[in-house]
C-alpha cells in the first residue's frame, strides 16, 4: 500500500484544483437551476430524463429519494467509474469521474483548473458551452464538429445532451441536421455569459 500511495499521492495532491473547480461547476448549476443540463455529462454510464436518473444497477432496482438530498461526489478515478448509494439510510450519493482527471496522470494541467472566467463552461463543460454559443444561428452538425475539431458523432452526443435539457433544438434539412439554441438556452447564456 505504501508503494501504491507513493505513486498516487502526487496525482491526488494535484487533483485539488480540479476538485475545487468541480465543486464550483456543480454549485453553479444548482444555483442557476441548470443541473438538468449537467447531469447527462457526469458519466457515460448514467442516463437522465426529466424525472429520473438511470444508473448501471445490475439488479434494475428503483429508488426514491423520499425527501433526501442527492450528493454528487467527484472521484479521482478512471472515466468508467460510477459509484452510488441510494439503499442506505442517510444521504443518497452518486460518485462519478472527476472531469479532466486524465490530465493529472499526464502531468499537464486542466483548462478547467486555469479558467475562472467562463461560468458557462464551468456549468456545462467547455465543449457544450462552445456548442451553445455556436448555436445562436442554425448550424449543421457536420460544420459544428469541424469548428469544435471533433468527430460528428462526438458533436452529436453533446447535442443530444443539450437537447435533452431543452437548451438546443434540431431540425432536418435534406441530408443535414441543423441545431439551434432554444429560448431556455438563450436564458442560460444570458445568465452565465
Amino acid at each position: 500500500m505504501n508503494r501504491l500511495w507513493k505513486e498516487f499521492r502526487p496525482v491526488w495532491k494535484n487533483a485539488d484544483a480540479l476538485l475545487h473547480k468541480e465543486q464550483e461547476r456543480i454549485g453553479l448549476a444548482v444555483v442557476t437551476r441548470s443541473l438538468h443540463a449537467l447531469l447527462p455529462g457526469l458519466s457515460g454510464r448514467l442516463t437522465c430524463d426529466s424525472a429520473s436518473i438511470r444508473l448501471p444497477d445490475q439488479q434494475g432496482r428503483s429508488f426514491d429519494l423520499a425527501g433526501r438530498r442527492l450528493t454528487f461526489v467527484p472521484v479521482v478515478s478512471g472515466h468508467g467509474a460510477c459509484l452510488f448509494s441510494f439503499d442506505q439510510p442517510g444521504p443518497a450519493w452518486i460518485g462519478y469521474p472527476l472531469p479532466a482527471v486524465g490530465l493529472l496522470w499526464s502531468g499537464r494541467s486542466s483548462p478547467a483548473a486555469r479558467d475562472d472566467a467562463d461560468k458557462l463552461a464551468l456549468a456545462l463543460g467547455h465543449t457544450r458551452a462552445a456548442i451553445l454559443r455556436l448555436a445562436g444561428t442554425s448550424i449543421p452538425i457536420g460544420k459544428l464538429a469541424a469548428l469544435l475539431d471533433c468527430s460528428p458523432s462526438t458533436a452529436s452526443y453533446h447535442c443530444d445532451q443539450l437537447q435533452a435539457a431543452d437548451l438546443l433544438s434540431r431540425e432536418r434539412r435534406g441530408r443535414h441536421v441543423h441545431i439551434k439554441i432554444t429560448a431556455r438556452g438563450d436564458e442560460l447564456l444570458a445568465v452565465l455569459a
